[in-house]
């Protein structure tokens, strides 16, 4: 949604919802350059549960998780967030890893946790 002063206050007092349904459904009509899955080549940076109040700007209440409906329970961000917690503990490798080796590592390493999450 555009930053307007009356979709920023409707984000802030939870009034606000932003549908994506290619996130359910694939679109008909895929955008050009999209993603395999959606179809769609539209990219957005949402905010997980814990950060949302954590901002300076007001703007960023229109990146907070709970305005798309279709994320409502597929995501919960308190999982990734202490994934990751666990990986700043031994990320020195990545951290001197050229960036291309650092996301292969990364999405490599969440690929392994997933398998041995859904494994258990």
């Amino acid at each position: 949604m555009a930053p307007t002063p009356d979709n920023i206050k409707q984000a802030k007092d939870g009034k606000l919802k932003v549908s994506l349904p290619w996130l359910n459904c694939k679109k008909l009509v895929p955008d050009p350059e999209c993603h395999p899955i959606t179809g769609s080549a539209e990219h957005y940076a949402l905010y997980d549960r814990f950060h949302e109040d954590n901002t300076k700007d007001a703007r960023d209440a229109l990146r907070r998780l709970g305005l798309v409906p279709q994320l409502a329970g597929q995501i919960n961000s308190q999982v990734a967030e202490q994934l990751f917690a666990r990986m700043k503990k031994n990320n020195y490798f990545l951290n001197m890893a050229l960036p291309t080796t650092h996301l292969f590592l990364m999405r490599n390493i969440i690929h392994h946790y997933n398998v041995h999450k859904n494994k258990q």
